[in-house]
């Protein structure tokens, strides 16, 4: 179980506060940045900001802090900031970097740990004596401030739901609370806000709390549980978007961020154009992210076969010779996506033998790559299914010396990232054509939550590599799967590389 120590998060924002900053907001970032001012000063009520994959989300949220956190501390009496978040990881990030702001606009740590609260079940403290914190020498035991009761002092709060902040609110009753909440189209958990947004949109003045904030992209939203989705619960961006857009605010209180800083160029053309309307864009080329890859893969070509070979792997299978030749196609074109078009997905199980294989051979050769050339660059494999990452992850055992990589599935990786993606399609095709197997229905994924595929095709820095069937998955009915599918297959030959498993 990962933790979080407060008395680590503040020394690394004194560290983060001595470095020389960098801001070079994109026009995007520059609006949200300003939209967010905007809710915490109570010029507007209900806002949101959409963060498609990699555009820098953390960057407005530090903008806004640099900017105006000084003075909000300074000058609102009796009014707080509750940041709430749905994982400990983001609370203690938002601790972290709002914290190197304060320092950096002069605050001391007693100052600190008067006005800050950080609430999250992971989110402990490492050291109880004397501990150093920059130039401050410190007793361990006053940070339990920052885990304490609210009180007139406090002015920014972060925590992991609200039910932690109501419990250590007291008789303290602050005049305004300006409610931001973190990647809110994933977690159902927001619901408590769902009755204030329509509120606060109906009556702006004269409801509490003052003003509400969301962050995060419907489109990705995958982690919804079943029972929720029978309940018919909204998701709290989801329903922000439906009110904004239902009193005419949208153009004004919903910002999109539209430059991605993770996928090179162009290997965002199939989710900007099925789930974005073509309005997202990246900030650098494929050449310019996959220079290492390319030299790591074609200067140890010979060193990564002759190791599959030692590790009983026929090194002149036809699946095999499939995958190597997409990826030195690939590498030596510059080209950030590969496409291994296999057959269908099998019926009746969430296993497919041919897509194991053909994952496992893709992530083996970029990971030898990264060994032999020691540059340490990540490769994870991804599914929506346990059974192809369990067992893909299990083939690496007869690889002896090789690091594992990550094998995770889809939903575990939202929010995540990494050099080169290996993503195992799951079942391509439509509920309608289940005959023999009817509890098949709830296992075609893709029609159930078309933005699993947008997590799936948005999680890498450098490469993608897609196995699975392109061509069944564009005859889904769904308009975002359809749009990003017939870009797919525009690339071919053009920033994509396709490679098909005959029959």
């Amino acid at each position: 179980m990962a933790l979080y120590y407060l008395d680590d998060g503040l020394k690394e924002a004194t560290e983060i506060a001595s470095r020389e900053e960098r801001w070079d907001l994109l026009d995007s970032q520059r609006k949200a940045a300003k939209l967010m001012k905007e809710t915490i000063s109570g010029d507007v009520n209900l806002a949101a900001v959409q963060g498609p994959p990699g555009t820098g989300k953390t960057s407005v949220v530090e903008a806004f802090a640099k900017e105006q956190i000084s003075d909000f501390v300074t000058s609102s009496e009796n009014e707080l900031i509750l940041y709430i978040a749905p994982t400990n990881h983001l609370v203690f990030e938002a601790f972290r970097r709002i914290t190197a702001q304060l320092i950096r606009a002069g605050y001391d740590i007693q100052s600190i740990l008067k006005i800050l609260r950080v609430y999250g079940s992971k989110i402990k403290l490492r050291e109880r004596g004397q501990i150093s914190i920059g130039d401050t020498a410190i007793d361990g035991s006053e940070l339990n401030r920052l885990m304490g009761p609210i009180d007139n002092d406090v002015r920014i709060v972060f925590a992991t739901e609200f039910q932690r902040i109501s419990s250590r609110l007291g008789e303290f009753i602050p005049e305004k609370t300006h409610i931001v909440a973190d990647e809110a189209s994933k977690s159902p958990y927001f619901r408590v806000f769902l009755p204030l947004a329509e509120r606060i949109a109906r009556n702006p003045d004269d409801f509490y709390p003052y003003s509400l904030l969301v962050l995060g992209d419907p489109q990705q939203a995958i982690t919804v549980p079943e029972e929720f989705k029978e309940m018919n619960v909204p998701l709290l961006m989801k329903l922000v978007d439906r009110i904004l857009t239902a009193n005419d605010m949208k153009d004004d209180c919903w910002i999109m961020l539209d430059t991605t800083f993770r996928l090179p160029r162009p290997s965002e053309d199939p989710i900007s154009y099925g789930f974005y309307n073509g309005k997202l864009t990246a900030q650098y080329s494929a050449r310019q992210r996959m220079s290492l890859i390319i030299d790591s893969v074609l200067d140890n070509f010979d060193n990564i076969l002759r190791s599959l070979d030692r590790a009983g792997f026929n090194i002149k299978s036809y699946h095999l010779q499939t995958v190597v030749n997409a990826i030195e196609e690939a590498v030596s074109s510059a080209s950030p996506i590969i496409v291994i078009n296999t057959h269908p997905f099998r019926r009746g199980d969430t296993f497919d033998a041919e897509r194991v294989k053909l994952t496992f051979l893709t992530s083996a050769i970029f990971q030898m790559a990264s060994r032999f050339s020691n540059y340490d660059f990540s490769v994870t494999t991804t599914a929506p299914y346990c059974d192809i990452v369990d067992s893909v992850s299990f083939k690496f055992r007869k690889i002896r010396g090789l690091r594992k990589p990550r094998a995770v599935t889809v939903q575990s990786i939202i929010g995540g990232e990494s050099d080169v993606i290996i993503a195992a399609l799951g079942k391509e095709w439509e509920s309608v054509e289940v005959h023999y197997y009817p509890t098949d229905e709830m296992a075609t994924i893709y029609k159930r939550e078309p933005e699993l595929l947008n997590v799936q095709l948005s999680r890498h820095r450098s490469v993608l590599v897609i196995v699975g069937n392109i061509e069944k998955l564009a005859r889904l009915r769904d308009r975002r799967i359809q749009k990003a599918t017939q870009k797919l297959a525009e690339m071919d030959g053009r920033g994509a590389v396709f490679s098909r498993i005959n029959s």
